[in-house]
């Protein structure tokens, strides 16, 4: 799922993107908003050019995402049906 979200994310594809998010998600990120934050995060940092391998993070998995213009930690959880259940970009933690 981390590599489709990237696919997705890159491509600003964010209606395609709600597709992927669980109902709780799609609520909490309405695409008018999840289009605004996508938005605003590759003006920031660019494109997702690498994901690092998973590693277990709090109620997910945590991915080092490498863009174009520096790091992001990317915290990815899914439901028991696959779908999107959190997501959160944030600055790279030491582990």
């Amino acid at each position: 799922m981390a590599n489709q979200l990237r696919a997705v994310i890159n491509a600003g594809d964010c209606a395609g993107l709600q597709t992927k998010f669980n109902q709780e998600m799609g609520a909490a990120l309405p695409l008018d908003k999840s289009s605004e934050f996508f938005k605003g995060l590759a003006q920031q940092v660019g494109k997702i050019q690498k994901l690092g391998k998973p590693q277990s993070g709090g109620e997910g998995m945590v991915f080092a995402a490498e863009f174009e213009k520096g790091t992001l930690d990317m915290q990815l959880a899914l439901d028991g049906r696959g779908l999107i259940a959190g997501l959160a970009f944030t600055p790279p933690v030491e582990r």
